[in-house]
């Protein structure tokens, strides 16, 4: 089925409302607005990585850190990765997401890998990546994925 340009229009305009709510940390309305503009234009890339970022903040922000809502944003990263397979910011929050969840640092390992391979100069996915080598206890492989990071970005230094 099609999507038309007054649908794909109006999923835009809930979009910018969306990363207004975000950019205000009020992330049950960005998930509520990116949920309807998702209905209408369900391939809307920034939509999806807008909701991934949203689940991923939920449990920051508000409760525990929730499974359910590392589930929800490993959901919308992956489909960000299906629309765009070079989608680096999906690849890194992904790999945080399923680190979050604690069950599969392997998997995490891997996306955060595709990042770096996409972006060698990603503090982040480094540092996370030391994250998880230190909990694996690759302290020599964590050591030296933490001084990578904080090379590129000194502010690691300061976490």
């Amino acid at each position: 089925m099609a999507i038309s340009n007054e649908d794909i229009q109006l999923s835009n305009q809930l979009l910018v409302e969306a990363k207004k709510n975000f950019d205000a940390e009020k992330f049950y309305n960005t998930v509520a607005l990116c949920e309807k503009a998702l209905r209408l234009h369900p391939n809307n890339i920034q939509c999806n990585l807008l909701m991934g970022l949203a689940h991923l903040n939920l449990g920051t922000f508000y409760t525990e850190w929730d499974l359910n809502d590392s589930i929800m944003a490993c959901k919308y990263f992956r489909r960000v990765i299906e629309l765009d397979s070079k989608n680096v910011e999906a690849y890194l929050y992904c790999g945080i997401a399923i680190y979050r969840l604690g069950n599969n640092f392997k998997l995490a390992i891997e996306y955060l890998d595709k990042c770096l391979e996409l972006d060698s100069q990603n503090a982040t996915a480094y540092f996370y990546r030391s994250k998880i080598y230190s909990e694996l206890g690759d302290a020599q492989q964590a050591k030296k994925d933490f001084d990578t990071a904080i090379s590129i970005n000194p502010e690691f230094l300061e976490v």
